[in-house]
């Protein structure tokens, strides 16, 4: 479908529920912009996808202003969950598109994804533990959002829906997965180590210098701007294949 004239963005989006291994997602794209979202949902309970729908609403009410939106979507179980948190201050409607006119945007963003997920999966020199699906999918999404829409757009989404623009020099250094040192900015004692071995698993949209570093040590994740691509130790790949989900 195709917004009416005049519509503002973030007044109609498309919708639908992904799976990636054993991981599901609420996806959505904003039809006007290209702007969009996929947002980890635990089980397929109505309840679920309201949580997630929640996080939804909350990009709604900070970056669009507005206070009526309409969702396209063939799924039941999405449609449940987003016409949930409609209020008094956003109005949400809910459409159920046929079969044969089905949320294209939503099909095409699924699609996206799991290609480019999996082609990163099979790029690593390891398995990448199911633990971190969220991050990759989150990853996936973010740097789509930073790549115009279409070749004839003078825009990318994230410049039309939050008004930054990155430049190249932002995002050359950023491939998911890759191993290496995180170093630590600060330490209690001179003798403690400068660095932990993890691997890139993300990034601030509003600064791509400040990575996510998934450090196999502590199995957390940690923000670190100075992070030094390298081999790590057979240890650590070792513990890398037993992090369980």
């Amino acid at each position: 479908f195709q917004p009416p004239t005049g519509s503002k963005d973030g007044e109609y989006w498309e919708s639908d529920l992904m799976y990636l291994g054993p991981r599901r997602y609420l996806v959505l794209v904003e039809a006007l912009t290209n702007f969009s979202l996929a947002i980890p949902v635990n089980t397929r309970h109505e309840t679920s996808i309201s949580n997630a729908a929640k996080i939804w609403k909350t990009y709604l009410e900070s970056y669009f202003n507005v206070t009526k939106v309409t969702v396209y979507s063939d799924r039941e179980g999405a449609l449940q969950g987003l016409s949930s948190i409609s209020s008094p201050t956003l109005a949400i409607a809910v459409t159920r598109t046929s079969a044969e006119g089905h949320a294209n945007r939503a099909e095409v963003l699924i699609r996206t994804i799991k290609e480019r997920a999996r082609s990163i999966i099979y790029s690593l020199p390891y398995k990448l533990p199911d633990v971190l699906l969220d991050n990759l999918v989150r990853f996936v999404v973010q740097m789509k959002n930073l790549l115009p829409a279409t070749l004839s757009a003078d825009s990318t989404p994230l410049e039309r829906v939050r008004g930054l623009k990155l430049k190249h020099s932002d995002l050359k250094n950023l491939t998911f997965g890759t191993t290496g040192h995180a170093f630590i900015p600060h330490r209690t004692s001179k003798d403690d180590a400068t660095s932990e071995e993890g691997i890139v698993v993300g990034f601030d949209q509003l600064n791509p210098r400040n990575k996510s570093i998934y450090v196999l040590d502590t199995k957390r994740c940690v923000s670190r701007i100075k992070f030094i691509p390298s081999n790590i130790s057979e240890k650590s790949l070792a513990s890398l294949q037993n992090i369980q989900a």
